[in-house]
């Protein structure tokens, strides 16, 4: 397996894996790990545990097909782990951001009388 972050993608079973946009389901798994995080209620071994998790389902690999969690889990490097996931935050962040901005700008323009 091999990482690429300029473009994202993985590499997996001989196949390089694109990662797709960030979807809805990514985003909670997301929000719920930092919660939990912020919590107290992971170790640090959780805490790479849910990091692998989210790159899985960043790339749209479910956590649960241990072929795949195993072959990331021996492929990717332990440096390259936390650069990934950072790169998926900060996608998924940037996203939610310029969603949430452009929604509230709608809400404020609808009820702005049209200028005429």
């Amino acid at each position: 397996m091999s990482i690429n972050t300029a473009v994202p993608s993985i590499e997996i079973d001989g196949k390089k894996v694109p990662m797709p946009k960030p979807n809805l389901k990514l985003w909670r798994y997301m929000v719920g790990f930092e919660e939990r995080r912020q919590r107290g209620e992971l170790d640090n071994m959780a805490i790479l545990d849910e990091m692998v998790t989210i790159v899985m389902l960043a790339f749209r690999l479910d956590p649960e097909d241990e072929k795949h969690r195993d072959s990331v889990e021996v492929n990717i490097g332990i440096e390259d782990i936390p650069a990934l996931f950072n790169y998926v935050q900060s996608k998924v962040i940037g996203k939610v951001n310029l969603k949430s901005a452009q929604l509230a700008q709608s809400a404020k323009n609808v009820g702005t009388p049209a200028r005429t």
